[in-house]
Order: structure tokens, then sequence, then C-alpha cells
């Protein structure tokens, strides 16, 4: 974590301008933030989570958040884990689908999302209450591009042109969900209509994750043996169970998603106690947990092996720290997640080593030890004298870890070929409770 606070209302402060170039050939930039709690005690924020409140004007970017990894997590991690499978197989929904009929077997539901195979072949629905075709995609490990659509109504749904289907005129048909093993990304929707007390229908259930560009970069393997890559280049921003906020000008509430129609309606748990028109917001939440500083395991061992392990490895040492009596302390505003290691390098000196952050001071079992967060300017932790007793030796080492009060999370800004018509910033919020 760097010593950068985003401040409120200051443009570019996690994204730099759009380049020009950018705006030619489609861009996806990552930035690592970290909601943190800074306050001189260990208080806790209780459930802490992150959305957007605003989408950029630019219909030629977009802006997801979502929370992968923890503190050691790279730039090149997230975005591994952003290119997974978005989509993957609904093992409960699936049959077969005739070419020539246009007759499926069994019947998809009304506003379910499936996808058929078309093979090399970007195909228009006609006949019928038309399903629209929305992508352009790929299904399984074949890598022949497949029609994800919406399901309006179904029967009969004829394929025009009817593409080369080969030598049967049945193929299959699946319906998608949301992969689980994936991160869970958020965005702002626009609501397009309420329709009733518990539901509400919005203007996407997708975010751009790749440039609107042809063709589209290939993703790596997902975890799933059946799985969509990238649906023209979008991820899932609703998923069932999601907690989301509504707002509409002062007026914000929170809900829990019950279902969501892939026609664009969802489905509340509970019903609304506001009312939200067409043109209010709607965002997911990115679950952080519980934000708190703590110390975690402590203990001693008789040699340093240079190895930070949670357990013992090999013996005790004669001497040991009373945390009982004299609890390692820490403070939201200086605590970091980092394993620790003290390593005596006499019967009363010794030096601090951490796993991530390497040898960063040194002290004496005569004077209490807080060395200083560097970028809070305030102790990591502190360390009373009078818990050390005697009877340390040269390579003894107390090991334990601390938990800050800070958990950081992801945001990607895909950038789609096009002039730019618009302002291209996002509002984060964090929030919790106390």
């Amino acid at each position: 974590m760097s010593a950068t606070l985003v401040q409120d209302g200051v443009g570019n402060n996690v994204f730099p301008n759009i380049a020009e170039a950018d705006h030619v050939a489609g861009r996806v930039q990552m930035r690592k933030v970290y909601g943190a709690v800074l306050s001189a005690n260990d208080d806790t924020l209780l459930t802490a989570g992150i959305d957007l409140t605003t989408l950029p004007a630019d219909g030629n970017v977009d802006v997801v958040a979502f929370a992968w990894g923890d503190h050691t997590t790279t730039r090149a991690d997230a975005a591994a884990a952003l290119a997974r499978f978005p989509y993957v197989k609904d093992p409960a929904a699936g049959g077969t689908y005739d070419s020539g009929t246009g007759v499926f077997n069994p019947v998809p539901s009304a506003g379910a999302r499936i996808v058929i195979g078309l093979l090399n072949t970007v195909t228009t629905i006609v006949g019928g209450t038309p399903v629209t075709t929305e992508v352009e995609t790929e299904f399984g490990g074949a890598i022949l591009p497949r029609g994800v659509f919406t399901v309006d109504s179904v029967g009969p749904v004829v394929l025009s042109p009817v593409p080369n289907w080969g030598s049967t005129a049945v193929n299959r048909w699946a319906g998608i969900l949301a992969n689980p093993q994936a991160p869970k990304c958020v965005a702002v929707a626009l609501l397009t209509a309420t329709s009733g007390t518990n539901s509400v229908e919005v203007d996407r259930l997708d975010a751009r994750a790749i440039p609107n560009v042809t063709p589209y970069p290939a993703a790596p393997n997902g975890l799933a043996s059946e799985g969509l890559r990238y649906a023209y280049g979008k991820v899932p921003i609703f998923r069932p169970g999601d907690k989301v906020i509504l707002r509409n000008g002062a007026t914000v509430e929170l809900a829990l998603i019950q279902s969501i129609d892939y026609r664009g309606t969802i489905t509340f748990q509970s019903a609304l106690v506001n009312s939200f028109p067409s043109g209010s917001k709607i965002c997911a939440i990115v679950d952080l947990g519980d934000m708190q500083a703590s110390v975690g395991i402590v203990f001693e061992q008789q040699a340093w092996t240079r190895v930070f392990s949670d357990t013992l490895i090999g013996g005790a040492p004669d001497a040991a720290y009373d945390v009982t009596s004299f609890p390692i302390a820490v403070q939201n505003i200086g605590a970091e997640t980092e394993r620790w290691a003290i390593v005596f390098t006499s019967s009363t000196a010794f030096k601090l080593i951490g796993e991530s952050f390497g040898q960063i001071a040194t002290g004496s079992t005569a004077a209490d030890f807080a060395p200083l967060n560097p970028i809070t300017n305030q102790p990591y932790f502190t360390i009373d004298k009078d818990g050390w007793g005697s009877g340390w030796g040269i390579g003894n080492v107390l090991r334990f870890n601390t938990l800050g009060a800070r958990k950081p999370f992801w945001l990607a800004r895909c950038v789609s070929p096009g002039a730019a018509n618009g302002a291209d910033g996002v509002t984060v919020d964090l929030r919790g409770s106390v």
C-alpha cells in the first residue's frame, strides 16, 4: 500500500487521463485500491464494502470494481482472474435445438439466457417474438463463434440465414450462469422501470471488460471444464444473492437480489421501502468483510529458519514473551497485514524482519518497541518491555502476525475505440457500520 490518499472530488486520483492512442486502439487499465480505517484505536468497521455511485458519461468507457486476492496479489494475478470464464453452463438448463424447425426440446423459460451453437456464421434471429442476438462468444473448449441469446419467448424461432450446421439439424442449447469461481464484478446500471415494490428493470446486466474491438483477444482457459469466455467483452455485474444499493438523489436503500430475469428484471428478497423512478442508479456491493487491526498467532521458536511458518518449527526456547499480561498492541492507523519475526542477536538485542517488508528495525528488551510505519508515521505495533522476561539467547525468535484495518480491491477501466464523448470518471463509495 502506498502513502497516497484518494481524495474526494479530485480528478485522476486513481487513473490518468485517457490518452488519444487509447481512444483509437482501446485499452484496459487496472489499479489496486485499499479501503482503510485510519483511526488511532482498534475499533471495527463492520461488514465493510465498496460500490460505485456513478458511471462514465463517455459511452466508450466502462469501469468495474472487484475484490481478488490480498495485499500480495499483483496486477497480473488480478488480470488473470478477470480473464476466467465469466459464465459457465447451467447444469439444470439445456437440451436440443432443431435449426430446421426452430423447435427447442425442452423449451427454455422466458427470461433465461442460453447459448446455441452457431458455428462460423453470424446469424440474425427472425420469426415469432424475436430472440435477440446479444453476443458472439466461445462455449466450452471449442474455438467456435457461438451465439448467446436472451429468450423473450420461444417458438418457433428461425435462424436466418440458416447456418451450416453440418450433417444434422439437431444441435445443443444450454443455459448459462455467472461463474462462481470468477471475480464478482460490480458496476452501475440505470433503472428503466420499477416493475413493482420488490422488482426493478435495468438497462444492463453486464459491463465491458475488454474493448469493443474485432477480433477479441483470446482469454486464457478458465477453471470450469465448460464455460463462456468474454461474452462480447463483458462480465456479469449482478448475481442472485448480491447485496445492492439503489440511489435516487438523496434517497438510498439497500436490497438483496433474489432472482434475475435476463431480460433485465431484478427481483429482491423483500419489498423496497422507497420509490425509485427510471434513471435511478443500482450497483452491487463488493464485500470486504470486517476491517480492524488485530494480532494473530504469537509463539516462540528456538532458532530462526527464515521460514514464516504459522506453526512452530523445531523446539521452543527457554524464554517466553508474556503475551497474556502484556499483549502486543496495534491500532488501525499503523498496523499492516504481515508476518513478523523478532530474531535475537544477543540476550537483549534483536532485529525485526517482516515476510514482505524484510528487516526494517532493531530493538532491545530494555525499552518498549514500536517500529514506525512510514506510510502513516505511526507504529506497526507496540511491544511492552516488561513482557520479555529473561533467558533469551542468540537466534531465538518471537513469531507473530498482525492484520491491518485495510482491504484491497481492484478497479478495471476499459476504453473501447471511439472519440471521447464525455466525462470518463466514476465515484467509489466505501461503507460499513461502527
